[in-house]
């Protein structure tokens, strides 16, 4: 069973992804409880997809994190930190918008601000991010952010 995963891990990211070699790939995914069987599936989802990855790809990276709690809710700054690096994320930070971006909390000017410097980042982005959250990502600042720097 797990060689044949292994195998749909591998067309998902050539055939889907054209993921080639010397990219740089980013598997998140929320945390949930232990005790919990569909938790501890996604789990071992998301480690084997960056053992495939890794072996695939010039490298790959797994960030857990505690759950946001609801779709479209800002994933924490670790997520931000492993897509965009801890600089730019510092700059954001320095500047007071990375906390009102996850509080939602932006107005439209801080959020220009946010894109210019994290544009400025965008050589720090993986090539390929896959979110394997239990919580929705599509609707967030950082999907956005992310794709415009040059993720699928």
């Amino acid at each position: 069973m797990a060689e044949k995963y292994h195998q749909v891990l591998e067309r998902l990211f050539k055939e889907n992804m054209g993921l080639r070699r010397r990219e740089k790939v980013l598997v998140f995914t929320d945390v949930p409880h232990l005790s919990d069987s569909v938790g501890r599936r996604r789990r071992r989802c998301a480690a084997e997809a960056v053992e495939t990855a890794a072996g695939m790809a010039g490298e790959a990276r797994l960030v857990e994190f505690e759950p946001t709690g609801t779709h479209g809710a800002e994933p924490p700054e670790e997520l931000w930190k492993a897509c965009f690096g801890t600089e730019a994320v510092a700059r954001l930070k320095s500047r007071g918008l990375l906390r009102k971006i996850i509080g939602k909390g932006a107005a439209a000017g801080e959020l220009a601000a946010a894109r210019r410097i994290l544009g400025r980042a965008s050589a720090n982005v993986p090539d390929v991010i896959i979110g394997l959250s239990f919580y929705s990502t599509s609707h967030t600042r950082f999907r956005s952010f992310a794709c415009r720097a040059g993720a699928p």
